[in-house]
């Protein structure tokens, strides 16, 4: 109760909200950064609500996040931002994922979920080397089109360039070194 209101009182200030998601750590309680926002929408009226993010590559059905995200799209009317994440090293070994295949892995993910989330006039199928979906209909459909705002967390330069070509949005936690090299790579 205490959260809600609190989130309560940040919409009514203008304020937005973030939730993210770790697994298996401390440094997050949050099992789903989805779940909450989905209550969120119905108790607030405002205020943007920024899942940053959502750890796809160690997510087992990254088509289970692209119906998630639909959902809290449309119960929130269009405030949803999405952050589509890595997620931490531990995690990956927690999911048995290998490290090697996790950057291919992840963009495989990211692009499913993204054409699964605009797709508005029928059903996509979607092969590759990680994940193979027939017939996948996104039900209820995203409130915004083509899909909501994209967020990505970086601490690479090279990442920075590919999310500023999409249209992306970065983040960077707390790493000065980083941000020094990621936001010009970004402006670029």
């Amino acid at each position: 109760r205490e959260f809600i209101g609190q989130c309560k009182l940040a919409d009514e200030l203008g304020m937005n909200i973030m939730t993210n998601e770790h697994h298996a750590a401390y440094t997050c309680m949050s099992v789903s950064s989805l779940m909450p926002l989905a209550v969120l929408a119905t108790h607030t009226k405002n205020a943007r609500l920024l899942a940053l993010g959502v750890p796809i590559t160690n997510r087992m059905d990254p088509y289970r996040v692209a119906e998630e995200a639909a959902y809290v799209d449309v119960l929130s009317r269009g405030r949803l931002e999405l952050g589509l994440v890595k997620g931490s090293t531990f995690e990956l070994y927690m999911s048995n994922s290998n490290p090697v295949t996790s950057h291919a892995r992840y963009w495989e993910a990211h692009d499913l979920i993204v054409a699964a989330l605009a797709k508005k006039d029928g059903p996509i199928s979607y092969e590759s080397d990680n994940y193979n979906y027939r017939n996948l209909n996104v039900i209820p459909g995203c409130y915004q089109q083509p899909v909501p705002p994209i967020w990505m967390t970086t601490l690479s330069p090279a990442t920075a360039r590919e999310a500023a070509q999409r249209g992306y949005v970065i983040a960077i936690t707390a790493v000065a070194r980083a941000a020094r090299a990621c936001f010009p790579a970004y402006r670029e």
